[in-house]
This record gives structure tokens, C-alpha cells and sequence, in this order.
């Protein structure tokens, strides 16, 4: 268990067979804020999150797709960029990249799946304190992962 996340066990599905995530600060996950203003990213604080929000125009009304990345990558591998240009060019919304590129890095496939839940579940916290502040719509939110990142976005709707 670890303090603000929660606790992975195979009984509440927040943990695979192989074992449990890492503890948070060794997962090392960044959040990354995007909107048709600033598709290269802003670095996302978890504790100051409301300042970086305010000042990039962001409104609960607009979708917020969340992206996570998959094994061996991160948030500004070419097809995670691209679908966040894509996305901020043809639809209205904010874009919100996870990188969780520490939890899930090469060569230990095994080690970053039982990692995913801690990306998701971190993702959670960030999306529960915008929920409490009032500035989420939980159906305005939508979740994307490549590959094993689809999994850390699974953990992530399971944890919310």
C-alpha cells in the first residue's frame, strides 16, 4: 500500500499475478497538459496542477482524452505525438499525456505490466483532485493506450 494511491492486490484487481508496481516515486510518472494552444506540452505537476490549468485555458466542457504510451516508450514517442496533434487539429478537446517511461522501460516486460497499474492509478489520483476541485466532468473523459499503456489506462478507469 502506499499513501494517497491506494493499495495492489489481486483481490481489489489492482495487481497482476506477477507481482506489484514499484512504489510512486520510483515509477516516476509525468503528466503532460496539451491544448490547441500548446501542442508541444506543459509539464503537469500533481500538487500545483490548478495553476497549470488555469493558465492554459481549460474548461471541464471540452473532452479530455488521456493518452498513455506502451513498453519502451514515453509520452513523446512519434505515434503518441501524433495522435495528440491530430486530436488538438480536428477535435475540440485537451490533451493529457501520461509518461510513465521509468515503470515501463526495456528490457523487463514483465516488470513494466506489473508496473501499469501504478501509472493508472496515479493518473486517478491526478483526475480525482480535478473531480473534488470541480473542474472534471468524468464523462467528458476519455482514456487512450498504446499496447501495455492500454492496460495502465484500464487501471486507471478501475482506480477512479
Amino acid at each position: 500500500c502506499y499513501d494517497g494511491v491506494g493499495c495492489f492486490y489481486l483481490e481489489n484487481r489492482m495487481a497482476l499475478e506477477i507481482g506489484g508496481p514499484v512504489p510512486p516515486k520510483e515509477a516516476n510518472v509525468k503528466f503532460y497538459f496539451h491544448s490547441n494552444g500548446s501542442h508541444s506540452g506543459t509539464e503537469v505537476p500533481p500538487d500545483d496542477w490548478a495553476e497549470v490549468l488555469k493558465g492554459k485555458n481549460y474548461t471541464q466542457q471540452r473532452s479530455l482524452v488521456i493518452i498513455f504510451h506502451g513498453f519502451k516508450e514515453s509520452s513523446k514517442t512519434k505515434q503518441v505525438v501524433n495522435l495528440t496533434n491530430a486530436l488538438l487539429e480536428k477535435v475540440d478537446c485537451d490533451v493529457m499525456t501520461i509518461d510513465w517511461k521509468d515503470a515501463a522501460a526495456f528490457p523487463q516486460y514483465g516488470r513494466a505490466a506489473a508496473n501499469s497499474p501504478m501509472a493508472g492509478a496515479l493518473a486517478s489520483v491526478l483526475l480525482q483532485s480535478m473531480y473534488f476541485e470541480r473542474i472534471l466532468n468524468p464523462e467528458n473523459v476519455h482514456l487512450i493506450g498504446f499496447s501495455l499503456g492500454a492496460h495502465a489506462a484500464g487501471f486507471c478507469g478501475r482506480h477512479f
